[in-house]
């Protein structure tokens, strides 16, 4: 990051996602003056689970006229439709800044928001469950479970994705992302006769933190089963357990207010079709 941009953004927190962009992405981020003076700046990238959309991230320094708002929004369209996408795709913690704002004038719908809270394992209170469960150690070395799981989660992932779609993809594709940060030694799945009941898959975040990832069932309650198992594993193990916790999925809604995740800052999500 420039002196410049590094400016610009001295009031910025670190978490939202223009602060984040820019480390990331330095190459791809495009300057707006006014007067000779650093008012703006936008990036955009392209994320291949989610081929069709073309991502943004935008900041103002302060609410700017409406033809420099128009302007950046007609590099970010151009830039859509010249590597053939149908939407444009932007988020961030709300409150959301000026220019987010002025999007909402400009048809971007509020489609998803998303928390990411924490839980102190000391303060999770399990229950015994009498079921078989395998770690994904033990799924990996089961080709039935493993495919069985896989095609599970992909249905599921693109179910709650549908907004935004997900990009077709082979079955050892897909498997290879799932499992890219799994830990391999915590339980995975509740079974019953080789058919799975629940899954959860969990990643070390930190060295003393646990997330969850994708999860899915077969019959209502059969999840909450699987993390009573989860989670007595996790305390014995980690300090923290934490969720990343979308609108639009409804087992993450039940996951967050069956174990009393505190309420955390918003992240948007805002969509617009081309």
């Amino acid at each position: 990051m420039n002196d410049e941009i590094e400016q610009l953004l001295e009031n910025v927190d670190g978490d939202t996602e223009i602060a984040r962009k820019t480390k990331e992405l330095p190459e791809k981020t495009q300057k707006y003056y006014v007067h000779g003076e650093l008012v703006a700046i936008c990036i955009t990238w392209e994320n291949e689970i989610h081929p069709f959309a073309l991502y943004f991230t935008v900041y103002e320094k302060n609410a700017q006229n409406e033809t420099l708002n128009l302007k950046i929004l007609h590099h970010i369209r151009q830039k859509a439709l010249k590597s053939n996408k149908d939407r444009l795709i932007t988020r961030d913690f709300a409150p959301q800044g000026h220019f987010n704002r002025w999007l909402q004038m400009q048809n971007f719908k509020l489609v998803r928001t998303t928390v990411e809270p924490q839980i102190a394992t000391k303060d999770v209170h399990v229950q015994n469950e009498k079921i078989q469960f395998q770690t994904a150690h033990q799924v990996k070395q089961n080709s039935y479970l493993l495919k069985q799981l896989v095609s599970k989660c992909y249905a599921r992932y693109k179910q709650v994705h549908m907004i935004n779609p997900v990009a077709s993809m082979s079955r050892e594709r897909w498997q290879k992302i799932i499992f890219q940060d799994q830990i391999d030694s915590a339980p995975l799945i509740t079974i019953k006769k080789d058919e799975i009941l629940a899954y959860e898959f969990l990643f070390e975040d930190a060295t003393n933190l646990v997330t969850l990832g994708w999860n899915g069932q077969n019959v209502s309650g059969e999840l909450n089963k699987l993390q009573n198992i989860q989670f007595q594993w996790i305390k014995e193990r980690y300090e923290f357990i934490g969720g990343e916790f979308d609108s639009t999925d409804e087992l993450a809604i039940e996951t967050s207010k069956n174990w009393n995740f505190p309420k955390e800052k918003r992240y948007e999500t805002f969509i617009k079709m081309l």
